[in-house]
């Protein structure tokens, strides 16, 4: 069994506004953010002391009854152990074998000598994300897909919504009784009655219906929610109510869970949890944090946005550009729509009635559940691994070059990601339901032009050029010919005109890309015609790697990182006469796995050598390799960064 490596999370809360508040005056704005941050450290000081108290997983007395039975059983001694310490308990975690519960410094540090007991660890405050100042169906492209696959009447995939609840009926939701469903807490009392506007806000972000008035979610027809009540009047909720929440999720099936909520610090019992969910095949999403600063170019993590089984999501404005309040970090991994965001508030609450707008990445990562199950309806025989991947890499390239600490991989595209699973399939291998994929036998041979190449406007050419591991100063060019043709690379996957790693989108058909940041495997090429071109050369070279003399030769790469479900390829061509070949892997956090295969990629079935061990530190050794040329590929069980590789033959 594979070793799970944990996290931990917490929570932030902000303030909320409706649509058309009067601007702020700037000359009081900074004695009204003190005021506030006063009145949170006043809510966070009176709240109990409440601890999750986790058991060791080893009740051998309950061994001989069935699974449900024997969690039952143990929760229940559990509870037991906790009151006889004095302790009072608020709420038990069948799942995860743990308590909450409310205890004096005394009680805890009893529990913590019971042999019995895993650890005890503070219950976290979780509040919800939302601040005042946000907008983006479009943006999403949720306008441009058929949403009808996604509705419950279609068995479209279910979104547990996890937040102040949602009010019902409502004109754009629906009524009770109707597709939407939800699950009750005695702490916090009807998932159908509000504890403010955020929950209805974010759950119309999902799934307002699309019905010729107010407003309309990314999935529009007969909303498929599960509303789960998580916070209190106040406006926060403990790790351990969040934990409970989504095995409530899981237990009523759901596809993809939002978490519009987070903050600081973290919780061992909450990162296992949601590992647990994401690998029995649950999407997860949430709230990237507003704690964003700019006067540094990385902020705090957020949790449980910040867990490796969780998407972090960061908020951009109507002009795609990063809210002043996302947080900045290496977990943020995609984007959506967060500043003035409208959607739908409490009967008569809103400035417009029953509509209000909303700011914060609360906002923003309902655009992203809302897009990952209408892809996943589209496609329902993918894994939640795969749609996370999907949506990763036909995400609409913000900021940076390929994945940065502000947009992660990009603002979330319906579209792309329903266009490219067609083409390639669920895993991106090939195979898909819809039109073929571009041509790709075109390969480049580097340092070699391809030349008189010529297309009619929105056409477009495709190449491909093959990079060792080790290799430096790539770059390709296009020149000459007339017209105007526009150069796109992509390392991976095919360029599209909204996702590319490099596009200088110049007038005429002078144009560079150079890459700085080299990787071994396939760099994708596309020509895309502007306007009609023709008599175009296109070039793609780099400068080989160094095999350091003799027979042998090594080659390395460092600083790798990919997305769960994701595969990276790399190759070396080891000449005849060689006695071992062998490819270390080192470094880095998550869990990246190590496959090698002689003359063609390796896959999940077919490999030479694949150690699959917990965390990124594998090697794979393959005495008197064929002269051929071998791949060393890596492939995400879960998302993983900073791994380093090294190849040498000898």
């Amino acid at each position: 069994m594979r070793k799970i490596q944990y996290l931990t999370l917490t929570a932030l809360a902000v303030s909320v506004s409706s649509a058309f508040a009067k601007p702020p005056d700037h000359s009081q704005a900074q004695p009204l953010v003190k005021e506030q941050a006063q009145i949170q450290a006043q809510v966070d000081s009176s709240a109990p002391q409440r601890y999750i108290i986790k058991f060791k997983n080893n009740g051998n007395a309950v061994n001989k009854m069935g699974n449900r039975g024997r969690s039952e059983l143990a929760i229940s001694r559990a509870n037991n152990v906790v009151r006889k310490a004095g302790g009072k308990v608020k709420l038990s975690m069948r799942h995860n074998l743990a308590v909450a519960a409310e205890l004096t410094e005394k009680q805890r540090k009893r529990l913590e000598k019971n042999p019995n007991i895993e650890y005890v660890e503070v219950d976290r405050i979780r509040r919800f994300m939302a601040q005042d100042v946000p907008y983006g169906i479009s943006q999403v492209q949720a306008d441009q897909v058929d949403d009808s696959v996604a509705s419950a009447a279609a068995g479209g995939k279910k979104v547990c919504v996890i937040d102040s609840g949602l009010e019902l009926p409502h004109e754009d939701m629906g009524t009770l009784g109707g597709t939407i469903n939800g699950t009750n807490d005695s702490g916090t009392g009807n998932w159908y009655d509000n504890g403010g506007p955020h929950g209805t806000h974010v759950a119309g972000t999902i799934a307002a219906l699309d019905n010729g008035f107010g407003v309309r979610g990314v999935i529009g027809s007969d909303p498929n929610l599960h509303i789960v009540k998580v916070f209190n009047s106040s406006g926060w909720g403990y790790s351990s109510s969040l934990v409970s929440a989504i095995e409530t999720c899981a237990d009523n099936g759901a596809d993809v869970v939002n978490m519009s909520l987070g903050g600081g610090g973290s919780s061992q019992t909450e990162a296992n949890a949601m590992q647990n969910l994401y690998n029995q095949g649950v999407l997860l999403v949430a709230a990237a944090g507003n704690d964003g600063s700019a006067y540094s170019s990385t902020d705090p993590m957020s949790y449980p946005a910040s867990y490796n089984a969780v998407m972090s999501v960061a908020a951009v404005d109507s002009s795609k550009n990063l809210a002043s309040f996302s947080q900045k970090n290496s977990q943020v991994e995609i984007a959506g729509p967060g500043v003035d965001v409208l959607s739908t508030y409490p009967e008569g609450t809103g400035q417009q009635g029953n509509y209000g707008t909303m700011s914060g990445t609360s906002m923003a990562s309902p655009h992203v559940a809302g897009v990952a199950a209408l892809v996943w309806s589209h496609h329902p025989t993918c894994s939640a691994q795969e749609i996370r991947s999907v949506l990763n890499n036909t995400a609409q390239d913000l900021g940076a070059a390929g994945r940065d600490v502000k947009f992660g991989y990009g603002l979330a595209q319906s579209k792309d990601a329903i266009d490219y699973i067609d083409a390639n399939g669920c895993d991106g291998s090939g195979g898909g339901g819809g039109d073929p994929e571009p041509p790709t036998d075109n390969e480049l041979s580097n340092g070699q032009t391809v030349s008189n190449l010529s297309a009619t406007t929105g056409d477009s050419l495709y190449y491909t050029l093959n990079v060792p591991a080790g290799a430096t100063d790539l770059s390709f060019n296009i020149n000459g010919g007339s017209g105007d043709a526009d150069l796109y690379v992509r390392f991976g996957s095919q360029p599209t005109q909204s996702s590319y790693d490099c596009r200088p989108y110049q007038s005429g058909n002078t144009e560079t890309c150079t890459i700085s940041n080299v990787q071994a495997g396939t760099y994708h090429v596309m020509l895309n015609a502007y306007s009609s071109f023709s008599g175009v050369n296109l070039t793609g070279s780099f400068t080989e790697p160094s095999t350091g003399g003799g027979d042998g030769g090594s080659a390395s790469a460092t600083d790798l990182s990919g997305a769960s479900g994701e595969w990276s390829h790399y190759y070396v061509d080891v000449p005849a006469g060689m006695s071992v070949l062998n490819a270390t892997m080192s470094g880095g956090t998550g869990d990246a796995d190590l496959y090698v295969r002689q003359g063609s990629q390796p896959t999940e079935s077919n490999y030479e050598c694949r150690p699959y061990r917990s965390g990124n530190d594998e090697s794979c050794s393959i005495d008197s390799p064929a002269e051929d040329r071998w791949y060393i590929s890596i492939r995400g069980y879960r998302a993983y960064s900073g791994v380093d590789l090294f190849v040498e033959w000898e």
